[in-house]
This record gives C-alpha cells, structure tokens and sequence, in this order.
C-alpha cells in the first residue's frame, strides 16, 4: 500500500515527542511531532528513546544515547538534517539496537514542511540522524524513511532553515538543546516563548510611537488654542482699563487648558 500524504496516517494513538533547539546560547524555540508507529514502530521506538535517553549507551559504551547535545549539520534550500549523535558531521550516528538497524520501505512522500524523515543509507539501513523540511521535497522520496510531522514550532524551522550556512555546512552552532516526550493533551506551542516577548515588545514600542504621535497631535492642537484663548484673555483683560467687562469663563478655560498641558508634558517625559 502506497500513502502520498503523512496526514493520512495522522491518529489520536500516535505518539508526540519535543526537540528544542539552539543557536549558540539563545534558544530558538520547541518543535512538537508527531510520530507513526504504524509506519515503522522500530525506527519511532528508536527515535522516542534517543528523545527521552531512556535506553542504552552508545556502540563504544559511552554517554546514554539521546539527541540533546548534537547539532544540526547540513541545512540545505528544502530542507535541513539533525542528530548524528556520534561524529556531529554527518558521518556517524547510533541507535538503540546499534550503530544502525534495517527499516522498512518507505510508504510516504515528503508532502511539504515539516516532515520527519529519518536518513537511511543505501542498505536501507537507518541510525540517529534525520531531515526536517522546509517545503516539500520530491528528490527525497523512496530515499529517506518518513516517520512523522511536525505539530507545532514551524517558526523555529524557517529560523534554522534561514540561518547562514557555507555551502550547506552551518556557520553557526544549532543544536539540539533539549528533548522529552510529550503527553497527549499537553500545550503545543506553535509559537516560541522568544517569538512572544519578541512579539509583545514590538507591541509595546507601537503602541508608545502611537501615543507619542497622538499627544503631540494634541498638543499642537492645545498650542492653537492656547494662543487663541491667551490672545482673547490680554485684550479682555486690556478691556478691563477702558471699562469693559472680561469674560471670567474664556480666563478659566485658558489657566485650566494650560495646567493640563504641563501636566501631559510631565508625563510623556516620565514615561516616554
């Protein structure tokens, strides 16, 4: 049976796991994903204990087995590969059942972004390492083994996808950061933390360029008036000598529009 699409193989019994990634000392965010046991349950059984390093240790029995720690080592136009856990080049890898372990043929396509794929070798065996696109990618059809989709965290992918490479070998340090499996019902981010303070800082510089704008409006606006009030106060004030009556209203109106004003200047100082 031949399935195109991962979304046909999306089911409430799949299994979530989460990869968070970063560049340098700044985190760039957590990808959720989804995982297909009935694709192949050895290569996701693999790839949920690398997450959470619940099995083994590596083929030398050295450090436990897990993703944390290893980096991304190619990022290509459609796409970009992660996890070599034993040569962080693309020359190693491992697994739970040894340094690699035969899968099954490939039943999906590479759709669009966002999907999982494991790098398999041309004994059509598989290890630790593994592609995420970017958009869809036809070439890796029948090439790579594809065992999942990503659920949330697609703005972390455009930012590592985006990043600068030198002919497909990152000149920065993403790595995988952090790991775990992810219980069903658990929040999803599909955005990043940072891509929210980042978010709500941008909001905030809006809104204090808006409201700067809007007082300065108005207190252009104040300026007319005040110098209209303040030239009617002098000349009914000047009436005052010749005997005419001023207008007590039009004087209050001016003192009180020219407290105001003061006031509104202290606080756009304080607080802009």
């Amino acid at each position: 049976m031949t399935v195109e699409s991962p979304e046909d193989y999306s089911s409430s019994k799949s299994t979530l796991v989460s990869l968070t990634f970063s560049n340098g000392l700044k985190e760039l965010g957590e990808v959720v994903i989804e995982l297909f046991p009935h694709v192949s349950q050895r290569a996701v059984d693999n790839f949920v204990c690398l997450c959470t390093g619940e099995v083994g240790r590596d083929s030398k029995q050295g450090p436990k087995l897990r993703y944390t720690g290893s980096n991304v080592y190619m990022i290509k136009t459609k796409w970009f590969e992660a996890g070599d856990i034993t040569e962080f080049s693309g020359d190693g890898g491992d697994s739970i059942y040894g340094k690699d372990f035969v899968v099954d043929t490939a039943i999906m396509k590479h759709t669009g972004a966002g999907i999982l794929s494991m790098v398999r070798n041309d004994e059509n065996r598989c290890s630790s390492k593994f592609a995420l696109t970017l958009q869809a990618v036809p070439e890796l059809d029948n090439k790579y083994l594809v065992i999942g989709r990503v659920l949330g965290g697609m703005a972390v992918l455009t930012k590592i996808g985006n990043s600068e490479n030198s002919n497909g070998i990152p000149t920065e340090m993403i790595t995988i950061s952090g790991c775990r499996r992810v219980s069903r019902g658990g929040r999803i981010p599909s955005k990043t933390l940072n891509d929210i303070i980042e978010e709500r800082l941008a909001n905030i510089d809006s809104v204090k360029a808006t409201a700067q704008e809007k007082k300065l409006e108005v207190f252009d606006e104040d300026d007319d008036l005040l110098k209209k009030l303040k030239g009617k106060s002098k000349k009914k004030r000047a009436g005052v000598e010749v005997g005419v009556e001023p207008d007590s209203d039009e004087d209050d109106l001016y003192e009180k529009r020219k407290r105001a004003k003061q006031i509104a200047t202290k606080t756009r100082r304080k607080f802009f």
